[in-house]
């Protein structure tokens, strides 16, 4: 068949029930370009990943495109959430851009150069988000929990037309009250067989962070 829908294709994986690896070469094969990622309702990580990021000499999590927490080693939870985070289930909100752009503490503390080195890329990266998924329900509401705050809708606002589609290779710097200033790269991967999951590992670049270890903090998945 010349130019097949995804629709037709989509149909042909059901009934031949074809796993993700069979789905992607069907269409790669078909049209030359890979499918669509499944939506958040087919996540299914493999276990083997939690205890990947559990066992991250840094700080490691894994996270949906909308910044939902998955799964997360217990230094990436202290040096983003603080020591008093205890695991993913316990945060009282799990999506890391909400907690970096409305968290008081990270705005005026923790986060250095909050607004320039941290919230407008992370904005950029919800703007590539929606502008390759503009029906998403899921980001256009994250969208709106964002912006009800005055000082991300300024910055929303002043950023239209500014993209960025990853952070990977990003320097960035936390001061932290254990740490002292924290320096890091930001390493991040899209999980091959649930491409809208990135894993994201914050490299050290200095002496200052050093997680401890992460026994029984959290890195279980936690799916939402």
């Amino acid at each position: 068949m010349k130019n097949p829908t995804a629709e037709f294709l989509e149909s042909v994986v059901a009934v031949l029930r074809m796993n993700d690896q069979e789905r992607q070469f069907l269409f790669l094969y078909a049209t030359g370009e890979l499918p669509p990622a499944p939506g958040p309702a087919d996540y299914a990580l493999h276990p083997g990943w939690a205890q990947l990021v559990e066992r991250q000499p840094h700080p490691a999590c894994i996270h949906t495109r909308r910044w939902d927490l998955i799964a997360a080693n217990a230094g990436y939870l202290d040096l983003l959430f603080g020591a008093e985070a205890g695991s993913v289930a316990e945060l009282p909100d799990r999506n890391v851009l909400r907690w970096v752009l409305l968290n008081k503490a990270c705005r005026a503390e923790r986060l250095v150069d909050w607004r320039d080195s941290w919230a407008a890329p992370m904005l950029g990266e919800l703007r590539a988000a929606i502008a390759a998924d503009p029906d998403s329900q899921d980001l256009m509401t994250l969208l709106d929990s964002l912006l009800a705050d005055p000082v991300v809708k300024e910055l929303w606002d002043a950023e239209v037309g500014v993209f960025r589609t990853h952070p990977d290779g990003t320097m960035l710097s936390i001061d932290d009250p254990a740490h002292g200033r924290v320096d890091f790269t930001i390493l991040a991967a899209n999980v091959m067989h649930a491409r809208e999951l990135r894993f994201v590992a914050l490299m050290s670049t200095g002496p200052g962070f050093r997680p401890g270890s992460v026994e029984g903090r959290g890195a279980a998945p936690a799916y939402l």
